[in-house]
């Protein structure tokens, strides 16, 4: 697919930017207003992966035109997020549900590596499935309150945010899926007594 003002050499360079708020109005009109223009691949994998609506324009013609008319881009949405979370005091959890977060916190630090701060909340803003989240500027991991019902649920979601906090990797990505492998590895040796 090529793009009709190319055809026309009508670049992006050639906009004039007083009527910016027009071309985003019909930006808006065209193509809706939830939609993202493409940036890199890993920035749309996480757009994607968190269920945001990328155009896929087919062309760095089209993408540098859609940027340039204000279209936001899959980077400048991911840096826009913000995460929204209703937190819970450990003191209003019940009684399994600190227990099994205390477990599960324990387990870690002494298999893996140090959790540091988690925090609950009934919900996490993003994708409506997510149960658990590291973020990075805080250097927090938060779990919700639901998965602290089970040991298994607990451990499993505090510990593959661990692994986003020791690796600095990203789901979706081979960093991420190594460092996971390896922990696997590691635990299976520890188990087996061969460490």
């Amino acid at each position: 697919m090529d793009c009709f003002e190319k055809s026309l050499s009508f670049y992006s360079s050639n906009i004039y930017y007083k009527n910016k708020t027009l071309w985003k109005r019909g930006i808006t009109k065209t193509f809706g207003d939830m939609k993202l223009t493409s940036d890199n691949k890993f920035a749309d994998n996480q757009a994607d992966y968190k269920g945001m609506e990328i155009f896929d324009a087919k062309s760095w013609k089209w993408n540098d035109l859609l940027k340039n008319l204000g279209m936001e881009t899959t980077t400048e949405a991911l840096n826009n997020e913000t995460s929204n979370h209703n937190l819970i005091a450990k003191k209003d959890l019940l009684d399994n549900e600190y227990q099994n977060l205390k477990k599960a916190i324990k387990l870690i630090n002494e298999n893996y590596k140090e959790v540091g701060v988690v925090k609950v909340a009934t919900f996490i803003e993003g994708a409506n499935d997510t149960i658990g989240q590291y973020d990075k500027s805080k250097d927090v991991i938060f779990i919700v309150r639901r998965q602290l019902d089970d040991l298994f649920k607990t451990l499993d979601t505090i510990l593959h945010e661990c692994v986003h906090k020791h690796s600095g990797a990203s789901d979706r990505t081979e960093g991420f899926e190594d460092a996971y492998g390896k922990l696997a590895a590691k635990l299976m040796l520890k188990i087996g007594g061969e460490m």
